[in-house]
Order: structure tokens, then C-alpha cells, then sequence
């Protein structure tokens, strides 16, 4: 569930920074009035989530040399978490 919603939060991260930037550019008073770059925002956006799976896959895992044990379910029903042995 983590996983998901970090990455639905990378991909609005753009954004919500930009809105923040128009909003804080009206308050200035020197908002001018221009059209949302919505291409440019779903880019960086999926840039970011990308980015973000490019290093979960390099950085997460075990140490090496360890064998990953798959989660495997029991005759009874119950579920035995995976993860890695060394």
C-alpha cells in the first residue's frame, strides 16, 4: 500500500509545486496570467516515479551473496513472509 501511494505522491509532486509557486506569485502581486504547462508537470511527474523505481530496485534487496526466500504458503493457510537468508 506504501508503495503505491509514494508514487502517486511523486507523480502529483510537480504539481502541487507549481500551484504553490502560481499562488505564492499572485500573492506578490506579480502573477501573470499564463497557461498550466500540463505536458511538462505529467513528465517530470513520471520522471520522478521513474526515478523512484530505478533506485528502489538498486537500493533495496539484501546483502550479497544472501538467497532470496519467496513467501510461501503452508498447508494450514497460514502465509510465511519471503526475505532474504544469508
Amino acid at each position: 500500500m506504501s508503495f503505491a501511494i509514494l508514487r502517486a505522491l511523486l507523480l502529483v509532486l510537480p504539481l502541487a509545486l507549481y500551484l504553490l509557486w502560481r499562488r505564492w506569485e499572485a500573492r506578490r502581486g506579480s502573477a501573470r496570467d499564463r497557461a498550466t504547462p500540463w505536458a511538462l508537470l505529467a513528465v517530470a511527474g513520471l520522471m520522478l516515479v521513474v526515478l523512484s523505481l530505478i533506485a528502489s530496485t538498486l537500493f533495496d534487496g539484501g546483502r550479497p551473496g544472501s538467497i532470496y526466500r519467496p513467501t510461501t504458503v503452508e498447508r494450514d493457510g497460514t502465509t510465511v513472509p519471503g526475505g532474504f537468508e544469508e
